[in-house]
């Protein structure tokens, strides 16, 4: 079985080596974003184990969400362009699950990534905020499965 840990740090891994279009932020990570013109979030979250039969392989459900942002007063669409690359990026992916603790050598299993689906979720900003915050969010599912039960 793979853990929380080793799923998070090698779809991070995978992320950072993919995606160059803007700054990442990781959760528990402050950043100060007042001066940024852009930037992505990167969320794995909602670990369910699948309900199964005993002798069926065991699965986690991971739910992958990035939030983009952008302030761009040149270029409204520019929130879209994050969006579009982290899709390229993460949608119908399989990403190898290494065991970081071991060197990050140990292949311990997949996670597969499906579609992606894409929501703009801008809202008006107070006139005390610079300029309008642009935001659409990414959210794909998928399934870890560890090496020794991959179907």
């Amino acid at each position: 079985m793979v853990t929380a840990e080793a799923i998070t740090r090698s779809v991070q891994t995978f992320w950072a080596a993919g995606f160059s279009a803007s700054a990442t932020v990781y959760p528990g990570q402050q950043a100060d974003t007042s001066a940024l013109e852009e930037w992505v979030e990167l969320w794995i979250e909602s670990w369910e184990e699948a309900v199964r039969r005993d002798a069926s392989p065991h699965i986690v459900r991971v739910n992958v969400t990035v939030h983009c942002f952008s302030r761009s007063a040149t270029a409204a669409t520019r929130v879209q362009e994050l969006a579009d690359a982290a899709r390229d990026v993460l949608a119908r992916q399989t990403i190898v699950i290494r065991d970081y603790d071991e060197s990050g050598t140990p292949v311990l299993g997949h996670v597969r990534l499906r579609e992606a689906e894409m929501h703009d979720m801008t809202r008006p900003q107070g006139a005390e905020h610079r300029g309008v915050l642009r935001h659409a969010v990414v959210a794909i599912n998928g399934r870890a499965e560890s090496l020794a039960e991959a179907i």
